[in-house]
């Protein structure tokens, strides 16, 4: 990560936040982990949401969506797939991220609902 400092003005890149593969049954500790990336930089959080362009939350055990993902308000790709959400409105309050372009939600339970139904 870039980070530029001028009497004026801070530039922050953008951030790819990389969690796939670790066994989360959760991301409540989400808030925690950027304050402490940034605590150190003596930044606001409110500073790394809005730089944080893909979320990689693949392979976990992931049962829902916590809502600390809804402040990401810049988030263009969240890769969900290959975890443990089944249900629907997980999945339908990740409309409120306007920016996000690709969203991943293969191997989950819900497709294998969704799939009932759709053949």
């Amino acid at each position: 990560m870039k980070v530029m400092r001028n009497p004026k003005i801070l530039i922050i890149g953008e951030i790819v936040l990389n969690l796939n593969n670790n066994n989360l049954e959760h991301i409540n500790f989400l808030d925690d982990i950027l304050i402490h990336i940034y605590k150190h930089k003596n930044l606001e959080i409110h500073i790394l949401y809005l730089n944080i362009i893909t979320l990689d939350i693949s392979f976990n055990n992931l049962e829902d969506i916590n809502d600390s993902i809804l402040n990401l308000h810049n988030l263009k790709v969240l890769y969900l797939h290959s975890n443990k959400i089944q249900n629907i409105v997980q999945v339908k309050k990740l409309q409120a991220l306007l920016k996000l372009k690709k969203f991943t939600i293969e191997n989950n339970p819900i497709m294998d609902i969704y799939n009932k139904f759709y053949r």
